[in-house]
């Protein structure tokens, strides 16, 4: 496993701790490992993917996942992190076509939380034949 430290290039293998204070590169990414603890004061930036059993923290910069609803707080062992909020209606812009389709894996349904869809003028919404689509799935409005 080769680093590039300062100019120098060559294998580390240590059973304490390594500090660097500049950039460390890595180009070998199909082997890195930790067998300890990773810890970066200023974030590890990664450009491939990242496989973890589990991540940690209140992930609200994550993007790609969608929730249900949004708790009125993320701090764990209250009454706000146990009521939740979420969003009544959603309008579909202009010149935006959406379709809605289901599977036969998913019993051919579709479902939404909001209670209304706002088409503007101009914007098709349009849900597939042999797809049922349920509104206000969580009957709060």
């Amino acid at each position: 496993m080769g680093i590039q430290l300062n100019g120098i290039t060559g294998d580390i293998t240590t059973p304490g701790d390594v500090g660097i204070g500049g950039t460390l590169t890595y180009e070998d990414v199909a082997n890195v490992d930790s067998i300890g603890v990773i810890t970066a004061r200023d974030g590890i930036r990664c450009t491939g993917i990242v496989t973890a059993t589990a991540f940690h923290g209140d992930g609200a910069n994550l993007t790609g996942v969608s929730g249900f609803s949004t708790a009125l707080s993320n701090t764990e062992g209250t009454l706000e992190n146990l009521v939740f909020k979420t969003t009544e209606a959603f309008t579909i812009g202009s010149g935006t076509s959406i379709r809605i389709e289901s599977d036969n894996m998913s019993g051919n349904t579709a479902f939404t939380r909001l209670s209304r869809i706002n088409v503007s003028t101009g914007a098709t919404f349009h849900v597939s034949a042999g797809t049922t689509f349920i509104m206000n799935v969580l009957s709060v409005f």
